[in-house]
């Protein structure tokens, strides 16, 4: 699988936040991650702050059935956090 291909069909978790796009904002990369190294690196995934408030805009949420049946599981992910209603959430994209 081509994973630049992949990662436009990205999705995001928000632990513990559901928001809508206008209460989004403070968004930061806090780090990349990558389940298999040799497959997935740093330089398959470079999203920048304003490339995932992008994502985040447009995302619609998903249940966890949907998001296992319908979409593909990148081994590597951004992570970082966001600010919505005033709390303090992690995110993650693959």
């Amino acid at each position: 699988m081509n994973l630049r291909r992949g990662l436009l069909g990205m999705w995001g978790i928000l632990a513990g936040c559901a928001a809508s796009a206008p209460d989004i904002d403070n968004i930061a990369i806090s780090g990349f991650h990558s389940e298999e190294p040799e497959r997935c690196r740093p330089s398959d995934v470079t999203l920048d702050e304003r490339q995932v408030a992008s994502f985040f805009k447009r995302a619609e949420p998903i249940d966890a059935r949907t998001l296992h049946d319908e979409y593909d599981w990148a081994p590597c992910y951004l992570e970082g956090t966001l600010k919505s209603r005033g709390k303090v959430c992690t995110w993650r994209v693959r």
